[in-house]
């Protein structure tokens, strides 16, 4: 009798075999080029040949994290449940970063993604391509109609970073997603809305929350980019009256001239509270810069940090591009995890022992 099983899933290499009654143990399963140095598979009854994952005909499916994947997917879950450490495989996406907007911004964007990378050598790092371009038109005076469109300069960036080598690409700005139309007809590549991810993670990490306060400029405001994407969600959003309005846009300019005194800004998030809001939206980027979450009495949802760290997830293919082909997992990394699978040509369910794992039903075929 053989236990057989894909290494790599679709187009990966040969497989390794395990004979005999007593060998239903992998002390050396590989897949694509890492290692396990410790038991990992139990066989535990099998009459005859059987594959791991399931194949000709049998159906299984393991979760290790949020995302489950068809292929044998086995992801190592991070503290806080992302499974966000670096793989170096050499499979991993490049970041295009259209930055600049402002520079102050881009730099708080990029040092947020390294923190978020968990990276133990240079080599563990996400690769990134960063267009930083501070020339780019006023995005709050175009909206208002008193500028010229910013659009061409973020297309041809977008550009830019797609000649380079990017595999998809992300803004580190909120108002300047109101020319994301631009952006998309720019390039064949993946478009990552921090508008998107950003309501994505109030509807994950938040899934009470009716309405949420928004600290955005008045561009934002004006194009509702946020409104729509809250309305899709049954989510109300608040924001500040005019006059606290314009105190806020004074605010952001003076942040962006390295004025990075926070209590103004904190006493605008209490405005938002006051009006009902379960939580706040840090919604330009330049706020992170002088208010963090904890600052004030509701949370704050910081964009900068939701889209880095979601930059490190796409790159990783530990989640799949919106709009794109559903990722590969990465490959196995389970250092210093203790648990096991056994599986029974007639069982039912895979049987998992870890707290780490769940497991979707399986069935097979005789």
């Amino acid at each position: 009798m053989a236990l057989s099983s894909p290494l790599a899933g679709e187009g990966g290499p040969a497989s390794r075999e395990v004979r005999g009654p007593d060998e239903g143990r992998f002390s050396q399963y590989r897949r694509a080029q890492n290692s396990l140095n410790r038991p990992l598979i139990r066989r535990s009854a099998y009459r005859r040949s059987a594959t791991f994952p399931p194949q000709g005909g049998r159906a299984g499916r393991v979760i290790v994290s949020e995302h489950w994947h068809k292929t044998f997917g086995f992801q190592r879950m991070a503290a806080d449940g992302l499974g966000m450490e670096p793989v170096n495989n050499g499979s991993e996406l490049v970041v295009g970063v259209i930055g600049g907007l402002g520079p102050e911004a881009t730099h708080d964007f990029f040092g947020k993604l390294l923190r978020h990378s968990r990276a133990k050598s240079d080599q563990d790092h996400i690769h990134m391509i960063i267009e930083n371009n501070p020339k780019t038109p006023n995005r709050n005076e175009a909206i208002a109609g008193r500028g010229v469109s910013p659009g061409p300069w973020l297309a041809d960036m977008a550009r830019a970073l797609e000649r380079a080598g990017a595999d998809f690409i992300v803004m580190a700005c909120n108002t300047a997603h109101a020319f994301e139309k631009d952006i998309r007809a720019a390039t064949t590549k993946p478009f990552v809305s921090i508008i998107d991810e950003v309501v994505n993670e109030v509807l994950q990490a938040h899934p009470l929350v009716r309405r949420v306060g928004l600290l955005a400029t008045q561009g934002s405001l004006d194009s509702q980019i946020y409104h729509v994407a809250f309305a899709r969600n049954g989510i109300e959003v608040l924001q500040l009256a005019a006059p606290s309005q314009a105190r806020f846009m004074d605010i952001i300019y003076r942040i962006k001239s390295g004025d990075h005194e926070g209590a103004e800004m904190r006493s605008l998030g209490e405005e938002l509270i006051a009006q009902g809001a379960d939580i706040l939206i840090a919604g330009c980027t330049e706020v992170p810069l002088v208010l963090k979450n904890g600052d004030n009495s509701k949370p704050l949802i910081d964009s900068t940090d939701v889209l880095a760290k979601s930059c490190v997830a796409y790159a990783r293919k530990i989640k799949p591009l919106p709009g794109g082909p559903k990722s590969r997992p990465p490959p196995v990394n389970l250092d210093g995890w203790d648990g096991e699978i056994a599986l029974s040509r007639n069982a039912k369910h895979q049987r998992v022992k870890s707290p780490l794992i769940r497991a979707m039903p399986f069935s097979s075929k005789r």
